[in-house]
């Protein structure tokens, strides 16, 4: 998928109402588990954790040596409705 052509789903949460600090405060909270030399951190996702997801289904192929990973329809179903009760905090935003 070319980045500069989003999935058409990606419109559904552009118009969502989020709670930024909350998503904000769960990466820090994610970014936590690639904690090394005290204060750094890695700026991408712990392999045990791309291996949890792997082993659930959720995800295709996540020891390959591309930046991205292809969620399953699953792993798809699953962060949607993940992102709706977490970060959700009201109704879609209209007259945009």
């Amino acid at each position: 998928m070319d980045i500069n052509h989003p999935s058409p789903r990606l419109k559904r949460y552009k118009l969502m109402r989020i709670d930024q600090d909350k998503i904000d405060e769960t990466v820090l909270a994610v970014l936590l588990l690639t904690l090394h030399d005290e204060r750094r951190v890695w700026k991408n996702i712990s392999w045990d954790v791309l291996d949890n997801l792997q082993t659930k289904g959720y995800i295709f192929n996540s020891k390959n040596k591309s930046k991205s990973i292809m969620l399953s329809e699953k792993g798809l179903k699953k962060a949607e409705e993940v992102f709706e009760k977490l970060f959700k905090s009201g109704d879609l935003i209209t007259g945009v």
